[in-house]
């Protein structure tokens, strides 16, 4: 005569580590999205929006995350422009000054005092020496993007290193 014996087996499916990592690295984005658009605001700088609205992010791999945008503009905040690089582009400049108050409309005009008087300054005027303004001296770079990503980060490491460890707790109870 045999003995026999029965064993009950779970089985360990182990912790979801990739779960864990995907979930913590989407909010981290969107929080890096949140952030580099409030900075921007927050330092007024916008016009249309379009520049806050194009700051996105995307997963090109499992572990990446990438946050930024494909306008000129938002380049320009994060880094600058330094003196003597050019003229902008003259149509894009010319979209930014149509749209502010206080400067002319495409085919309007706007009285300025350049110290001798008001003198009067066509559109076309007003984008020529905006543009050779930025030319000579720059436009400061503001890092709207990396300040966003230093202030989410510290929450991101803290948050990933929580919910791991609430996993291995779970699984050793």
């Amino acid at each position: 005569m045999t003995d026999s014996f029965e064993v009950g087996v779970e089985t360990y499916d182990g912790i979801d580590f990739d779960t864990i990592a995907t979930e913590e690295l989407d909010k981290a984005a969107v929080r890096t999205v949140n952030a580099w658009v409030d900075n921007m605001l927050e330092a007024g700088y916008r016009n249309t929006g379009d520049t806050a609205n194009s700051i996105t992010w995307e997963s090109p791999e499992q572990y990446v995350r990438v946050v930024g945008s494909d306008r000129i503009a938002a380049l320009i905040g994060e880094f600058g422009r330094r003196p003597g690089a050019g003229h902008p582009p003259p149509d894009a400049l010319g979209d930014w000054v149509h749209e502010q108050a206080g400067l002319p409309d495409r085919g309007g005009t706007v009285e300025w005092d350049f110290g001798d008087g008001p003198e009067t300054v066509t559109f076309d005027q007003a984008v020529y020496l905006i543009g050779k303004g930025i030319d000579e001296s720059g436009l400061p770079a503001h890092a709207f993007g990396r300040r966003a990503f230093r202030e989410v980060a510290d929450e991101f490491e803290r948050n990933i290193t929580r919910r791991l460890q609430e996993a291995v707790d779970e699984q050793s109870i």
